[in-house]
């Protein structure tokens, strides 16, 4: 019988709010459909008007959190895969050190410009986001690659001209950056079992896991890292008051 996908996406929508029943129709998907209904989602996200925008984006969660149930269930840790994790747990930890470098130099040359009283720069934000790309196995890999890749590490780190002092000059800083970089914190705790404890795992690994995608297969799988940083020039004036 062949697969109408406009039938299971209705199907789906239709018990979007009945757990057990949406429960029951997703364990009846295999991997590779399961992906090929959360690209479908995910385009139908931003052409749609069908359904609420807000009700695809929670079913392309569902969706993939399933998807994300069924391989950790069946992943068991080897040598290999062991050895393959902490690589990709390196490069993303060295990622996050060069996004924060560039971010803080961006900052710097912010700074000097508004001390001068720039005509224009009054205030600044500078996001990092970094994207991994997976391996995703299934039709329509690359439209859910693509969600992976954005979704996963965006606004990791931050600063803007107000934070400035206090993220780059405390000593004691305890902002959102050090959780990115400051190897003092470990986060091989959670979801390991102790499979890590002598090994240090990143915060960047801690935020994929948190999420409702990443699996540990799709993390093993990432063949490109890309590291944005985004720096927005701000400027305001104030009004008088009228008599």
């Amino acid at each position: 019988m062949e697969f109408d996908m406009k039938k299971e996406i209705h199907l789906l929508m239709e018990s979007k709010d009945k757990r057990k029943i949406l429960s029951k129709i997703l364990a009846g998907y295999e991997l590779p459909v399961l992906v090929k209904i959360a690209a479908v989602f995910d385009i139908m996200i931003f052409r749609s008007d069908k359904y609420p925008k807000t009700d695809l984006e929670f079913m392309l969660k569902v969706v993939l959190r399933e998807r994300k149930r069924r391989i950790n269930a069946k992943f068991q840790w080897k040598d290999e895969t062991r050895k393959r994790f902490l690589l990709v747990n390196d490069q993303l930890y060295e990622a996050c050190v060069k996004g924060w470098q560039e971010a803080l130099e961006t900052a710097a040359a912010l700074e000097v410009r508004i001390k001068r009283e720039d005509s224009f720069l009054k205030d600044y934000e500078i996001t990092v986001n970094i994207n991994a790309y997976p391996k995703i196995n299934g039709d329509r890999d690359d439209v859910v690659t693509d969600y992976f890749a954005v979704k996963g590490l965006n606004n990791i780190a931050s600063i803007s001209h107000c934070h400035y002092e206090t993220i780059v000059l405390s000593a004691d800083n305890e902002s959102f950056p050090k959780l990115c970089i400051d190897k003092t914190t470990n986060w091989n705790g959670e979801y390991f079992n102790g499979e890590f404890d002598n090994d240090y795992i990143c915060y960047a690994i801690h935020r994929l896991l948190d999420s409702h995608m990443w699996s540990f297969q799709d993390i093993l799988s990432i063949r490109r890292i890309w590291i944005d940083v985004e720096a927005t020039h701000q400027h305001f004036s104030d009004i008088p008051k009228g008599k």
